[in-house]
């Protein structure tokens, strides 16, 4: 029996594997290791926008099953998340992104969705991105 909200692990027949990328500070065995450049395979940034301005983020999403995440498919042309990539290039949102979290809390995909649809005025994101993609 599993303890509240714990997810049990797939059958053999469905478990799939990701591809398995390198770090580069990892490909030479000779190489002295950077601990603090592989030890975390995420970049972790805030997006903040204000959605009294308009109904919608202007991002389409999918989700994320494995990672219980809501994954950024599409960034709509005059939406809040493109108005942020332009006045943000060094922190723009991207395809593939993972939304996680929302004004200070993480939460799973379903939860997201619900606080997304329902959230008002400044709305804070928290995105993850795959250093190594």
């Amino acid at each position: 029996m599993l303890p509240c909200c714990a997810k049990s692990w797939p059958d053999a027949d469905e478990a799939r594997f990701d591809t398995l990328h390198f770090h580069p500070a990892i490909q030479d065995d000779s190489a002295d290791l950077d601990l603090d450049a592989v030890s975390e395979p995420w970049h972790e940034f805030v997006v903040t926008v204000d959605k009294s301005q308009s109904a919608t983020l202007g991002v389409l999403t999918q989700v994320h099953q494995r990672l219980d995440v809501l994954r950024v498919r599409h960034i709509k042309h005059g939406g809040l998340i493109d108005k942020w990539n332009k006045e943000h290039p060094d922190e723009n949102v991207g395809r593939n992104d993972h939304i996680v979290g929302i004004n200070g809390t993480y939460l799973g995909a379903e939860e997201l969705m619900l606080a997304l649809a329902v959230s008002m005025g400044k709305v804070s994101l928290l995105l993850r991105r795959n250093r190594w993609a």
